[in-house]
């Protein structure tokens, strides 16, 4: 048998084969790895991608619903978006708004295709606010909105349905809780030394400046432009604003706007309205009829050509008439005074405290239709027809000691008050010391202060020589009306300034004026409407001690019929698994992204 050796070189040729094979086999799995990799890369991709989408849509269905419901509390109340939660469930993005939400899919928790769900704290507190209101104390009702949302049309055929939760406080805020609150543009430019010890506001700019210093020891926030320097119109000062400003607190400006809940309107015109009489068919309990001052009244004093009638409020529907008899103890209208800023002979309503307190203390007949035992709160509703050289008017006298329970005085006109008021401690006058005040405050189209040693002969005298004040202490918040700067019917083009809201008509030189309280200025004078003008036959001013009354603070301390302002508090925003109906309150508040 003869045998034939494999040559070598085919030996070569095979092992070539087998490597050529061997290498195929590997790319070919290596790229078949790679294709799954690619592909597997590309799902997560497209996954992650749609997450993200989604997380955004659901934050999107949030919004709408929780811009919704501060629109709402802001114009209204708590009762009338609790009323409203259904309509806010069913608020889902639409194709209306944008075409992109055509290819989205929003469910609320529960599993229907309302859009979100709502969820809410069943108590409502008074609290510490958080947030921009850090320092501030308020009613406050944290909710908590939920959306889920899904691509329509999935590009890996599994579509991500993502929750997002969010959670805000509506919360009340007391005016009174600022030592200064403008629900208009608010200027300040004080010559002597002048301090702010308390929260500061402007619903608008603010414009300030000082020579000798003015010092804000509290936060101060404006919704438009906070400037050193002087307002457009303002005439009264020339050259380079003061310098002399020192903020120990913060100082923010572009904040959002707190307003009273009277409605869509909350233009100051619109704002004056609560310390107007309701209009014939006003329900009372409306948005606008729950803030005004006459629907809150204990006591209504009513006064027109024919006489005076006294009755009790809205409570009883008016039903308690006090007898001639009565109110006579504590109610004229047969003084008069000359006010030389408006130029007018005054016709005041005047009050006086110290009977209406005597007399409160033994009535039986008012009481039965109050909440507390005493009068609270009194509203002047002037309606008599007086010529173009007379301005009615309210005056308070006799006040140092005020009924039980505090005391506000409201009305449409202009408002004076005179002497001493709610400081009955003498050894507390021209102090900050309130510890025995009581809860008090006005509310007018304007406010004058009178002091102690005014007479009313006298003021007739344009000799300010014969007008000169005593040393004078009110503790009471004040709610009034300015001549603002801008305004063209006016001979002075300067508002005042805050340093000037108070109005006088006496020689206050070396003589000063304590003030414990807060400022709240929300519209313009109608009827007090000549503008600031200092010395001449008007008034010199007095040494300014003006402080905060930190009462305030305390819900149980605050005036009778404080207004409330209203405003949303951003809270905390999450992911949440889909289908999680969690709506539990977190301890802390924490703000997201400013709000």
């Amino acid at each position: 048998m003869k045998l034939h050796p494999s040559s070598p070189r085919n030996r070569e040729r095979g092992n070539a084969l087998l490597l050529v094979m061997l290498v195929t086999a590997i790319s070919a799995i290596a790229l078949a790895g790679a294709m799954r990799w690619a592909s597997s890369n590309a799902t997560m991709t497209s996954r992650n991608n749609e997450y993200y989408r989604a997380v955004a849509s659901a934050e999107a269905a949030t919004e709408k619903v929780v811009a919704m419901i501060s629109k709402d509390f802001r114009e209204n109340n708590w009762a009338y978006v609790d009323s409203r939660l259904s309509a806010y469930e069913q608020a889902k993005p639409t194709t209306d708004e944008s075409a992109h939400w055509a290819g989205w899919v929003f469910s609320d928790p529960t599993g229907s295709t309302n859009g979100v769900y709502v969820g809410r704290k069943t108590t409502r507190d008074f609290v510490e606010l958080q947030s921009q209101y850090v320092g501030l104390r308020g009613s406050a009702q944290t909710y908590a909105v939920i959306a889920n949302a899904s691509q329509a049309a999935s590009e890996t055929g599994r579509p991500v349905t993502v929750g997002v939760r969010q959670q805000f406080q509506l919360a009340t805020i007391p005016v009174f809780q600022f030592a200064i609150f403008y629900g208009v543009l608010m200027e300040i430019h004080p010559g002597p030394t002048f301090f702010v010890n308390g929260r500061v506001h402007s619903n608008d700019a603010l414009y300030y400046s000082s020579d000798s210093g003015l010092t804000f020891n509290s936060h101060v926030t404006s919704v438009g432009n906070m400037v050193n320097g002087f307002a457009p119109g303002d005439n009264n000062h020339s050259g380079t604003a003061g310098h002399n400003v020192t903020f120990n607190g913060e100082a923010d400006e572009r904040t959002a706007l707190m307003q009273l809940p009277i409605g869509t309107n909350n233009t100051a015109a619109a704002v004056r309205q609560i310390i107007m009489p309701p209009p014939t068919g006003e329900v009372a309990t409306s948005a606008m009829g729950s803030q005004r001052f006459y629907n809150k009244a204990d006591m209504i004093i009513t006064v027109n050509n024919t006489g005076v009638t006294v009755t009790s409020g809205t409570r009883n529907s008016f039903a308690t008439v006090l007898s001639t008899n009565d109110w006579r103890k504590f109610v004229a209208t047969t003084n008069s005074f000359f006010d030389w800023r408006e130029n007018k002979t005054v016709a005041p309503v005047d009050i006086n405290i110290a009977a209406l307190r005597t007399w409160d203390a033994t009535n039986s007949v008012l009481s039965p239709s109050l909440p507390l035992a005493n009068v609270t709160s009194i509203y002047v509703d002037d309606e008599r027809t007086l010529s173009s050289s007379q301005l009615g008017a309210v005056r308070v006298r006799e006040g140092s000691q005020l009924p039980p329970d505090g005391l506000t005085v409201a009305t449409a006109k202009p408002l004076y008050v005179q002497g001493n008021y709610n400081q009955p401690i003498s050894s507390y006058l021209g102090t900050t010391n309130t510890a025995g005040s009581l809860p008090a405050s006005f509310a007018a189209d304007a406010i004058n202060v009178l002091s102690g040693n005014w007479s009313d002969a006298n003021s007739f005298n344009p000799l300010l020589s014969v007008r000169n004040a005593a040393d004078t202490t009110v503790n009471a918040a004040f709610l009034a009306g300015i001549v603002p700067t801008l305004d063209s019917n006016r001979s002075s083009k300067y508002s005042g300034g805050v340093e000037n809201y108070p109005r006088f008509l006496e020689n206050w030189s070396g003589r000063t004026f304590t003030y414990n309280g807060s400022m709240v200025v929300l519209f313009n004078s109608q009827y007090a409407t000549n503008g600031w003008v200092y010395g001449g036959s008007v008034y010199n001013a007095p040494n300014r001690r003006w402080a905060f009354d930190l009462n305030y603070m305390d819900p149980t301390k605050l005036p009778p019929g404080t207004p409330q302002l209203s405003t949303m508090i951003r809270g905390s925003w999450s992911v949440v698994p889909a289908g999680s109906t969690n709506t539990v309150v977190e301890a802390d508040v924490v703000t997201i992204g400013g709000g």
